[in-house]
C-alpha cells in the first residue's frame, strides 16, 4: 500500500491501546498510527495527514513540471549577449525565473 497510496497505509486506533510490538512494526513498515480517545479527533487528524501528504506530492511534482509560455523579444531591449539580458512580453502562459528558454526559429529548436 505504501508504494501506491501512502495515505491508506494507516491504522486508526479509537479508544484502544496499541501494543509496543505493533507500534515498532508499524514504524518499520512506514505505517502511520493514529491513537485518539475522541472520534472526531481521529477524523480530523487523519484528514490533516492526508492533506499534508497531498501538499507534499504537489510540491514534489511542481519541481518536475514544465510550465510553457510564449515570449516576444522587445526590440531595442537586448542589453547583453553573454549572459543574455533582454526585455520580453509574455504573450501566453506564465514566465518563471527558473524556466529554461528554448528559441524556435523557422521551426528549428535552439537551446
Amino acid at each position: 500500500m505504501l508504494e501506491k497510496k501512502k495515505e491508506f497505509a494507516t491504522i486508526l486506533a479509537f479508544d484502544v491501546k496499541v501494543m509496543p510490538e505493533a507500534r515498532e512494526l508499524a514504524d518499520e513498515l512506514g505505517v502511520k498510527i493514529f491513537i485518539v480517545d475522541i472520534t472526531y479527533h481521529l477524523f480530523d487528524q487523519f484528514n490533516a495527514y492526508v492533506d499534508n501528504l497531498k501538499e507534499e506530492k504537489k510540491k514534489e511534482s511542481i519541481e518536475d513540471a514544465v510550465f510553457s509560455c510564449v515570449l516576444k523579444i522587445i526590440p531595442n531591449c537586448v542589453f547583453n549577449k553573454d549572459p543574455v539580458v533582454l526585455g520580453v512580453h509574455v504573450l501566453d502562459g506564465i514566465a518563471k525565473t527558473t524556466a529554461r528558454i528554448i528559441l524556435v526559429l523557422d521551426g528549428s529548436i535552439t537551446f
